[in-house]
């Protein structure tokens, strides 16, 4: 998840970065620094394709990939109360 996300998001923030003070001086104040890095990163967050976001869950295991129902909703197994596992056994 973090190669395939992460990735794509440092360089487009470095991109980014780099452009900006091409073109413009360094912010003065905290703040103007603060609203430069926001805008930053959420221009380079929308720069990311949702493929890969989608991808990147997937390639970690952390979306279902079996079989779906007429509704498109994954089929889960039932699972009896003695076959679950513990969450915590205090």
């Amino acid at each position: 998840m973090d190669v395939s996300v992460m990735k794509a998001f440092k360089s487009h923030i470095t991109n980014a970065y780099l452009q900006y003070h091409l073109e413009h001086p360094f912010p003065a104040t905290a703040r103007e620094k603060r609203a430069l890095m926001s805008r930053l990163v959420a221009q380079a967050w929308d720069a990311i394709p949702a493929t890969v976001i989608t991808n990147g869950f997937i390639k970690a295991g952390l979306i279902p990939t079996g079989p779906r129902d007429r509704s498109a909703r994954f089929r889960i197994p039932d699972v009896s109360a003695s076959d679950a596992p513990l969450v915590c056994d205090e």
